[in-house]
């Protein structure tokens, strides 16, 4: 059990120092579509760690994207989902797997808001676009 333990640490360490994931979903056709995301575990986004504090899995992470996206449709269409992170300067790594959830949440999407992102989202919170993903690793 104490190594479990260690390991969750080690792995919530290398989620929490590096700040893209690699985010793959399945396609229509089955195979896998993999881009990059910004990482909202990322220690810069440490007025996060309330909303991930409330959470089932320790291991969640949250994600952001548009609504309109073709990832949105592939994850609507078939949930599971991997998270690769990568640190290029210790060569540490590591691949989660598991489910991704639209957040319906009103006031959820709003806690998870950051004024950086108006450049992706210009009507702010509010936007149709504006989609908050969570990831729950299985």
């Amino acid at each position: 059990m104490k190594q479990i333990e260690e390991q969750k640490k080690a792995a919530l360490e290398i989620i929490e120092s590096i700040p893209l994931v690699f985010l793959s979903t399945i396609d229509e056709e089955g195979y896998p579509t993999t881009r990059i995301m910004m990482n909202l575990r990322h220690k810069e986004y440490t007025y996060l760690t309330p909303l991930y504090e409330k959470e089932e899995n320790p291991m969640t992470i949250y994600l952001t994207t548009h609504l309109s996206t073709k990832k949105i449709q592939e994850i609507i269409a078939n949930n599971k989902s991997a998270l690769y992170f990568y640190d290029h300067d210790t060569y540490k790594a590591l691949l989660l797997q598991g489910k991704l959830e639209l957040v319906e949440d009103k006031e959820l999407k709003r806690k998870a808001w950051n004024n950086k992102w108006k450049e992706f989202f210009p009507k702010g919170v509010e936007s149709d676009e504006y989609c908050l993903l969570r990831f729950i690793p299985v």
